[in-house]
């Protein structure tokens, strides 16, 4: 306790151990009590848990009884130890999650914070029931996107993720025993992710279905644009008056009721349903049904974060979910992450010694003739880009995308364009297009590639932010100045210049390799891939050269060795030839004596 900076009331006490009466531990009111836990029968901490709400009056009426103030600890911590020191860690940081709701970070050492819910169905048919609107942390309402819901069941259990950016988040915290169904993959899942995401089912290759979600029993919905959520019109949408019970338009639905009636762009106020900001989240709350919403594609954009994303929002976003699903403590570890990796980033632009101005290019043909959807100033687009230490040309706009002319943006000269990547949209389309357009062909970040490849994925808040970030950075040097670079993996990239010039001849604006800062390392790739598949390597040919050598050298010794046999004259003799000349030599010796 002294080590992890809480004072013990009865450290006045001597030995190690004290019996101290209930009177005297109620008149000392402690701020926490921390519980032991052992396996042996009548003693775990939940019988202690038991006792202490069904002893007597006079303890329900206790500040640490009322607020379940309690620690557990394992019997094998409380002696000294290895893990005495990380039970410290998380003994503080366990104390200030029971008492203010905080979110902490928890090291693994077995100290922990109960359950609230299991306290209180646990406690619930005792003297001193755990009531959990007097308990700090018992998250059991929480409000997205100017919705409250109340999780009456407890973590949620059943959860479909409908966008890729939250089916990552889920996977990142260790949630995927919570998941049930994903759906909507934008491109490739982020590797680390891979082997979890396999183990789940996929709904659909878009949005689910109404009857999809319904099948599964699912408990909590997650998405990162608010059109997962819309009621079932002519062409778009997911629910019905079947399943939501009423229509999600006018009194009782969120962008209706709680927002500001400010309409985002493309919503209409007013307008019959399915309104395109008018979703049915409220409703399938009433059902049983959670819903979670991204807070960058909030309905109304009163409750969007005001004066654009930033990291802080992806934070909260992080620990809102990681409190939704009890899991504070994983979430502050993701955070601190993400963090580092913000602060890496930021740095690697800022030693060019000049600001890198860019473009977000999501799609060509989403808005009228002459016109690109580019990432605008208030989603997670922006964050990501400055998070890099890269300029938004577009950031004053307030929107997380926006229309912008050709001629603005060729107007704007950036230095790099950031190109997304999706399944349904890849960027190498994106590329053929400025490619083939005449207005395109001097524009100076098409004469020399400036391209960065970023997977739609990464366009939304998610646990690749980070990292996407630091690859951004990198890249972003790369294209400009030739300079090698790092990959953290996260997707996004630069294209291969060679690739780029073949891939462009034939069109209006073909890459002419010399203007390309990042060819010349790979200027030797076509001549190595221009060898016939028959032919050998250099290090096989050298091997060659060595063997044959070895063999001429030894076909020479054993001609040498043969005519000297023939001659008479051998280079090597046999063991007995020496003791032959040996004995000769003794009897002439011997003769010699004789003769003497």
């Amino acid at each position: 306790m002294q080590e992890s900076g809480l004072v013990n009331l009865f450290k006045d006490r001597e030995n190690s151990w004290a019996c101290v009466k209930i009177d005297e531990i109620i008149a000392a009111s402690p701020d926490v009590v921390i519980i032991v836990e052992t396996t042996w029968d009548g003693d775990s901490a939940q019988d202690k848990i038991n006792f202490l709400h069904n002893r007597s009056a006079l303890l329900c009426n206790a500040p640490f009884v009322k607020n379940a103030d309690y620690i557990k600890i394992p019997f094998s911590a409380s002696t000294p130890g290895p893990r005495n020191g990380v039970a410290a860690l998380d003994m503080v940081a366990a104390a200030m999650h029971v008492t203010t709701g905080e979110a902490t970070m928890n090291f693994e050492s077995g100290v922990d914070f109960f359950d609230p819910l299991h306290l209180a169905n646990h406690t619930k048919g005792l003297l001193c029931p755990v009531q959990l609107e007097n308990v700090a942390y018992a998250h059991t309402s929480y409000t997205s996107c100017g919705v409250t819901h109340s999780l009456t069941g407890g973590v949620p259990q059943r959860v479909v993720t409908m966008t890729q950016g939250v089916t990552e988040m889920m996977l990142a915290m260790g949630l995927e025993d919570k998941m049930v169904g994903t759906a909507y993959l934008d491109d490739a899942i982020w590797p680390r992710y891979e082997t979890a995401y396999k183990a789940i089912d996929v709904l659909s290759e878009t949005y689910p279905t109404e009857e999809q979600i319904t099948a599964v029993n699912a408990d909590f919905l997650l998405a990162n644009f608010m059109s997962a959520f819309r009621q079932k019109g002519d062409s778009k949408g997911l629910f019905t008056e079947a399943t939501v019970g009423r229509t999600c338009e006018g009194e009782g639905s969120d962008f209706w009721a709680t927002g500001s009636n400010t309409v985002a762009d493309g919503c209409e106020l007013g307008a019959a349903a399915p309104d395109p900001c008018s979703t049915c989240r409220p409703q399938l709350h009433a059902v049983g049904i959670g819903t979670w919403l991204d807070p960058t594609s909030c309905e109304d954009k009163a409750f969007r974060p005001q004066g654009g994303a930033t990291e802080e929002t992806v934070y909260a976003a992080i620990r809102q979910i990681g409190k939704i699903f009890n899991v504070a403590g994983v979430a502050e570890q993701l955070v601190s992450e993400i963090r580092n990796d913000f602060i890496i980033a930021s740095n690697i632009v800022k030693d060019l010694g000049k600001p890198l101005r860019a473009v977000w290019l999501d799609c060509v043909t989403c808005c009228e003739e002459n016109e690109l959807f580019v990432g605008a100033g208030s989603g997670a687009p922006n964050l990501v880009m400055e998070a890099s230490g890269l300029t938004n040309i577009f950031a004053e706009v307030d929107d997380s995308f926006s229309c912008q002319s050709i001629s603005t943006i060729l107007a704007a000269d950036p230095d790099v364009m950031v190109v997304v990547d999706a399944q349904w949209d890849p960027a190498l389309g994106k590329i053929d297009f400025m490619h083939n357009h005449t207005d395109f062909c001097g524009a100076r970040f098409v004469q020399e590639a400036d391209y960065i490849s970023i997977p739609f994925s990464a366009s939304s808040l998610g646990p690749r932010n980070g990292a996407a970030a630091l690859d951004m950075a990198s890249a972003a040097v790369h294209v400009t100045t030739g300079a090698s670079m790092t990959s953290f993996r996260s997707g996004v990239t630069f294209f291969d210049p060679y690739q780029l010039a073949s891939h462009t001849t034939s069109l209006k604006c073909p890459l002419v390799l010399e203007n390309v800062a990042y060819a010349n390392a790979s200027r030797a790739l076509p001549e190595r891939q221009s060898k016939s598949s028959n032919e050998l390597p250099d290090w096989g040919i050298a091997l060659v050269v060595v063997f044959g050598l070895l063999f001429f050298v030894f076909f020479a010794c054993a001609l040498t060795m043969f005519l000297r046999e023939r001659a008479g004259k051998p280079i090597f003799k046999t063991l007995e030839e020496p003791k032959q000349e040996m004995a000769a030599s003794k009897t002439n010796d011997v003769k010699v004596a004789v003769e003497a």
